[in-house]
């Protein structure tokens, strides 16, 4: 279940980093090895998408997702359309008074049920319950959450029909709200692997650190990021100490800041690059 957007959370466009008053953005992603792609993303003016469309690299048509919100910025509908232009599902979402999302339902083109989900709410508004439907209106899985005293989600496990668990993630977070650690158990208990997260004075995460079941060290990765906050390179050295892969990455900029084109290199090899066209509802002097 995906809680959408309100009131309380960022828009899109802020969840993207991206500046100023979006009208859209168009990303074409040239790759190395597999066929190009092109996504037009449209947004309303309170930065949140309204459209996305995708291209294939000849610009033929590959599907269509809009969406629609209430008059307090939160997701009541979405609508995802095949290359044809026929619906494939239909998204509905619902709201109690405090705007905690308590139900999605996913309706196939003919308007039948595929899923349903519901969720519950402390008083905080923390969610502390959801559960997943069958189309048939019985419960396929629940899953019930914890906290800690800052009010991080700490564990997120989800339990079957039959009240089986087969994974649970367990969280940690600092004083500032980032994920530190991350372990995930097997449905007997047992450590199937774990995570150890570090961050610079801005919140970026800075390193990386993944755990074996045993407690034994996989892999460690290393981030650095511009003053935009936009990665520029990642390290990974396996559990000898020796440099597996290496991570660039190269931006160019508008005049409002936005990256325009960034390139990926893996060791030195150009492995992708994408190209943005960015429409504002404002030019830069507000007109």
């Amino acid at each position: 279940m995906q809680i959408k957007p309100n009131g309380g959370k960022k828009n899109d466009l802020q969840e993207l980093n991206l500046l100023g008053s979006v009208k859209s953005v168009k990303e074409k992603t040239t790759y190395k090895r597999i066929k190009d792609t092109c996504v037009l993303t449209k947004y309303n003016d309170k930065g949140y998408k309204i459209e996305l469309i995708g291209y294939d690299q000849e610009g033929v048509l590959t599907g269509r997702h809009t969406y629609k919100y209430d008059t307090s910025c939160r997701m009541i509908e979405s609508e995802w359309y095949l290359e044809d232009g026929n619906l494939l599902f239909i998204y509905n979402y619902k709201y109690d008074s405090k705007g905690n999302q308590i139900e999605e339902i996913l309706y196939n083109f003919d308007g039948s049920i595929n899923e349903r989900y519901t969720s519950e709410y402390d008083n905080q508004g923390k969610m502390i319950q959801s559960a997943k439907y069958n189309p048939d209106g019985s419960i396929s899985a629940e899953s019930f959450y914890k906290y800690d005293s800052a009010g991080n989600r700490i564990v997120e496990p989800w339990d079957d029909q039959d009240g089986n668990c087969p994974e649970r993630t367990f969280l940690k977070f600092d004083n500032k709200g980032n994920r530190i650690e991350k372990k995930l158990y097997q449905s007997d208990g047992t450590l199937k692997m774990a995570f150890i997260f570090k961050y610079d004075e801005k919140g970026n995460q800075i390193e990386l650190n993944m755990y074996n079941h045993d407690g034994s060290h996989e892999l460690v990765s290393y981030d650095k990021y511009d003053n935009k906050g936009n990665v520029i390179e990642s390290n990974i050295y396996n559990s000898d100490g020796i440099h597996h892969t290496k991570t660039t990455y190269q931006y160019k900029f508008d005049k409002m800041g936005n990256w325009i084109q960034k390139r990926e290199f893996q060791n030195e090899e150009l492995l992708t690059m994408v190209k943005r066209e960015i429409e504002y509802y404002y030019d830069f002097n507000m007109n």
